[in-house]
Parts: C-alpha cells; structure tokens; sequence
C-alpha cells in the first residue's frame, strides 16, 4: 500500500478516537449536572441541537473524508 493510504488510515483512526473521546466526556459532564438541558445555552442551539453540535459534526466531517478516499480509490482501480 502506498504512503497516502496508511496516512488516511493513520487520521481516520486518530479522529475518531477523538471524537469517541468527545463523546464519552460529554456524556459524563452530563451524568454529573444530573440535566440534560444547560439554562445558559443560546436558543439558536436549542432550535438545532444536532446542527450545531461539534460532537456530531465531526462524525460528519470524519465521514465524508473517509468518502472522498475511498472513491479515491475506486476511480483508481487499486
């Protein structure tokens, strides 16, 4: 396999241990305010939670990279 290919894999992998990590950690300052809504957050982001959340953002990001790879590869042929 050629360096472009281990260097996708090697980002791919460290992004989403990132955003896994992100996750876990929202999730556990969540569990300690015993509440799932924050009274000081703006209403823009109460109207569009899942727009404006960086967690799933960058499982969006992470999956559109790993798109534009592997069709990358497939118009190759490798």
């Amino acid at each position: 396999m050629s360096l472009f290919v281990w260097g996708s894999i090697v980002v791919i992998i460290i992004l989403c241990a990132l955003s896994a990590y992100a996750t876990v950690v929202a999730a556990n300052q969540i569990e300690k305010s015993n509440s799932e809504l924050d009274t000081s957050v703006d209403p823009v982001i109460r109207r569009h939670p899942f727009l404006l959340n960086p967690i799933i953002m960058m499982y969006i990001v992470v999956g559109i990279f790993m798109t534009i790879v592997l069709f990358f590869y497939w118009a190759r042929g490798e």
